[in-house]
């Protein structure tokens, strides 16, 4: 199971102004074992992992779990998806996505 956050996002719209109330919730939810299968998904999963995502998983190997440490000393310094996670790399493409996804709305809202 993983743990995921889940954002009710809340819009009132009144006369002159709009009111937007986010409400964060935690529970467990097994969300990120499949991932999308378009084609735009496909053609980002066997595009490189994101180098920045390689450098901070590579920087910060050593507060993660046993098994995603064992992930990392087996991949090589660059690949796609697959070439980088093997098992894992459904679960890691699904949660990057929605994770990048979070942090987009999240920074926009910021800006507001």
């Amino acid at each position: 199971m993983q743990s995921l956050i889940v954002y009710n996002v809340y819009i009132f719209i009144v006369p002159y102004f709009a009111v937007i109330a986010i409400e964060k919730q935690n529970f467990q939810k097994d969300i990120f074992k499949w991932k999308d299968h378009s084609n735009e998904a496909d053609a980002l999963f066997y595009a490189p992992v994101p180098s920045d995502l390689v450098s901070y998983l590579r920087s910060h190997r050593g507060d993660m779990v046993p098994e995603m440490q064992k992930v990392l000393a087996k991949a090589p310094e660059e690949g796609n998806w697959e070439e980088m996670f093997g098992e894992q790399a459904e679960e890691m493409f699904s949660a990057f996505c929605v994770s990048r996804y979070v942090n987009t709305v999240a920074a926009a809202g910021k800006q507001e």
